[in-house]
């Protein structure tokens, strides 16, 4: 009889500041405002603003809550745009350009209009960056 897997260790307390740091990072690269940056990962304008404020993002070991899996989508958006554009500035452009395969939204615009649609930017990315488009 095999064992039974354990989990990982997970350092909560350093987790939840690189998911601080991350938002952080994330947002004054794509110059949002805190309003922008929570209305994108569904939470209350204040809360956001204490989780920057303190420069951690607090969680609970998995399964995750809906918030936190909506901050990982958007940081792997983050790092997808970062990885196909080396400027901050390049990535901005892509976000605020309208696209033919988002109903001719901008995907920023596309990704504030519901969690769903952030999480389908971020596998059209995945898409893209793995045909090598």
């Amino acid at each position: 009889m095999e064992p039974a897997l354990q989990q990982p260790y997970l350092d909560s307390e350093k987790s939840r500041r690189v998911l601080g740091k991350a938002l952080a990072r994330l947002q004054d690269s794509w110059g949002l405002t805190n309003a922008e940056m929570a209305h994108l990962i569904r939470v209350k304008p204040n809360t956001y603003g204490q989780w920057m404020k303190k420069q951690e993002v607090p969680f609970q070991k998995p399964p995750y809550s809906a918030e936190i899996e909506t901050i990982i989508a958007l940081i792997s958006i983050f790092r997808s745009l970062g990885a196909m554009f080396v400027s901050p500035g390049d990535q901005v452009l892509w976000l605020k350009t309208p696209h033919p395969h988002l109903s001719g939204l901008r995907p920023l615009d596309f990704a504030k209009l519901s969690a769903q649609n952030l999480f389908y930017l971020k596998q059209y990315l995945d898409y893209v960056r793995g045909r090598g488009a």
